[in-house]
């Protein structure tokens, strides 16, 4: 889903540093809780099969270069979270663990870097929750702020993992999937890899909210319940 141009013909609006884009309204349901249909499914992969295709647009876009910033991130927070009244405990329980995802995540961007795989134009975060299904059944994909150009494996994360929306991929849906795709293979360094560095990256978005004292205590909550879920 496009923005709308400014009366300048501009996609965005620059102010104060910051790109405003305005969306056109659309009256529908994301699908992170709903799920897709078999042939919302095959439309799902047929977009992705048309966004990895297309040509690179003529703009300076992100490159994955495999330089993640979530261990730092993750190991910066973790002394704080250690003495939180908010997540200590489950700091206690979870944070060897979720140290050696950290380790284990450097490690697997310097064996993905070493590939240096074909890369292609990808959106970045195109989970069942960024997919708006309209009253008709179509799609409507949206939250364009991080486009990417990386492997393919960066978007088909989002179908092939099983960890995003209430009702992930099984066998039939992955074959209503492929026919609007076509047949693939995936490179299982590149999707380990993006699996483990987007758990990480949540793990050290929820922490830095949580333990942020300005933070309101509706989002903590919301946040507890994402970092409870993804560290159980």
């Amino acid at each position: 889903m496009a923005p709308l141009p400014t009366s300048s013909g501009a996609p965005y609006l620059a102010v104060e540093g910051f790109a405003l884009l305005l969306y056109p309204y659309v009256d529908a349901d994301n699908l992170w809780d709903r799920g897709l249909t078999h042939p919302q499914w095959t439309e799902y992969g047929r977009f992705l099969r048309a966004l990895h295709a297309a040509p690179l647009p003529d703009v300076d876009l992100p490159v994955e270069e495999f330089t993640t910033t979530a261990p730092d991130r993750l190991e910066a927070l973790a002394p704080a979270a250690a003495r939180s009244p908010w997540v200590g405990e489950l700091w206690t329980a979870h944070g060897d663990a979720v140290h050696r995802l950290a380790d284990e995540v450097r490690s697997r961007a310097g064996r993905c870097a070493a590939l240096d795989p074909p890369r292609v134009l990808c959106h970045a975060d195109i989970h069942p929750g960024n997919l708006l299904a309209d009253a008709e059944g179509g799609l409507h994909v949206v939250d364009w702020d991080a486009p990417i150009v990386a492997p393919r494996e960066r978007d088909l994360l989002f179908v092939l993992s099983g960890e995003y929306g209430e009702h992930p991929i099984n066998p039939a849906r992955e074959a209503h999937f492929r026919r609007g795709y076509g047949e693939f293979a995936v490179d299982d360094t590149l999707l380990t890899y993006y699996r483990q560095e987007r758990r990480l990256d949540d793990i050290a978005a929820f922490l830095a909210r949580i333990l942020d004292p300005a933070t309101a205590e509706v989002t903590r909550a919301n946040e507890l319940y994402w970092l409870n879920r993804i560290l159980a």
